[in-house]
């Protein structure tokens, strides 16, 4: 079970909650209900963090995907003699 004030995991049978203090009494459905929202909350929270990463992850490797190309037409030596015949 979830703390309904911090959203900490505290056992099933406490009383009040060992992270923040707060007393747990109150009807069983308020408490079943808000550690079901907690735990939604929970879970969206590790969602967003994963899928910034997974971002973070794309943006770096298409900045690198620019950057090695832009390196190599850059360093590709130029031959001045070199035309193109029609």
């Amino acid at each position: 079970m979830y703390c309904k004030f911090c959203g900490k995991t505290i056992p099933d049978d406490a009383t009040f909650c060992n992270y923040c203090g707060k007393s747990l009494n109150g009807s069983d459905e308020n408490t079943a209900s808000l550690n079901e929202e907690i735990l939604v909350q929970n879970i969206n929270t590790k969602m967003q963090k994963s899928m910034s990463k997974k971002r973070a992850w794309i943006i770096s490797s298409i900045l690198l995907v620019v950057l090695v190309i832009a390196t190599s037409v850059h360093s590709t030596p130029q031959d001045p003699t070199f035309h193109i015949k029609a």
